[in-house]
């Protein structure tokens, strides 16, 4: 019989018993005998080869020499099996176990525990963490996202998750201020702040230099989250004025349009005139021509004499009295 070692040939006394030995790897079938009326034993000693059934994990599986091994399945004596958790689970024993002499595996016995996190990673300046509906504790590939605070950016970092170690995933994020850079020098204008760096939703108002306008619409320009400027560069136009329309009168020129600062010269038809303002005009800030109406008046030296008296001859020194014009009389004296 495999493994079995003879200790006593014979019993010799009625109900005497006798352990039963047997070589590595073997183990007795029945530990103890008896010994019979007959002095023979009442039961033949044998021995087996121990082997250990193969446990059934919870939420994990078992391998023996890097392979599967399905529970049930028995092993050899000293037989090493190491057990692997599922996908979310981790044991924090050794995962190892050995088939004893005992049909029993080593202890102690390994086990799979859920993986979990039980807090959030730490806080961090200008942002926040968004669970979305996970809660704590975070289970295993559970994530959260880093968000940072209105007018930052996350410059460092992504989204971490629950891991096999029980930790987070990744480094801890940096938000940084959104800035802009000063934007370009534009022709003719400038802005109302000469900063070199601005923050996020910063506003520039451009203003064109005395004589000139802006052209195309761009009223003020505003700091974006990707750092850049809304609007493009304005451009300024230098003011210009159009050739006036003069009653009773004209402009002596040969051109259509005049640039800010140039000056026109009226003339009146014949019989009319100026009486407000300068027959020279100057195209000012606002494209206008002065605030004065263009306007040619008829002229009134032709209006006739209110009073007109003549006295001729007279008694010596008389006084000639002649009325040459509206209020005005001219005295002679006839001697």
């Amino acid at each position: 019989m495999d493994g079995w070692r003879q200790t006593h040939k014979c019993c010799l006394n009625l109900k005497d018993n006798a352990t039963v030995l047997c070589d590595d790897p073997y183990a007795p079938v029945t530990p103890t005998i008896t010994c019979k009326s007959t002095r023979d034993w009442l039961l033949k000693p044998s021995c087996t080869k121990i082997k250990c059934p193969v446990p059934q994990p919870d939420n994990g599986t078992f391998f023996f020499n890097n392979e599967q091994i399905n529970a049930g399945q028995v092993l050899a004596m000293g037989s090493l099996i190491q057990l692997k958790c599922s996908p979310g689970f981790t044991s924090s024993n050794d995962t190892s176990r050995t088939c004893l002499y005992n049909q029993m595996w080593s202890e102690p016995a390994s086990n799979c525990t859920l993986i979990s996190c039980s807090l959030p990673p730490p806080d961090f300046k200008n942002g926040k963490y968004d669970a979305g509906q996970h809660s704590q504790p975070f289970q295993y590939n559970q994530s959260v996202r880093p968000l940072c605070d209105h007018g930052f950016y996350l410059e460092l970092g992504d989204i971490r998750q629950c891991n096999e170690t029980n930790s987070w995933s990744g480094v801890d994020p940096r938000c940084s201020a959104i800035t802009c850079n000063k934007p370009p020098v534009f022709s003719s204008g400038h802005y109302n702040s000469t900063e070199t760096i601005y923050a996020y939703g910063s506003i520039l108002v451009p203003t064109c230099d005395t004589g000139y306008f802006i052209a195309n619409n761009v009223t003020q320009r505003i700091c974006l989250k990707n750092s850049t400027w809304v609007g493009g560069n304005p451009v300024c136009n230098m003011v210009q004025c159009a050739e006036p329309s003069v009653e009773n009168g004209f402009v002596k020129s040969n051109i259509t349009l005049y640039n800010y600062t140039m000056e026109i010269a009226i003339e009146c038809l014949k019989g009319f005139e100026i009486k407000l303002g300068s027959s020279t005009r100057t195209c000012d800030e606002n494209g206008r021509w002065g605030t004065q109406q263009l306007k040619c008046e008829e002229t009134r030296s032709g209006e006739s004499m209110s009073q007109v008296v003549v006295v001729v001859g007279g008694i010596g020194g008389s006084l000639v009295a002649v009325g040459v014009a509206v209020g005005v009389i001219l005295y002679i004296i006839i001697r």
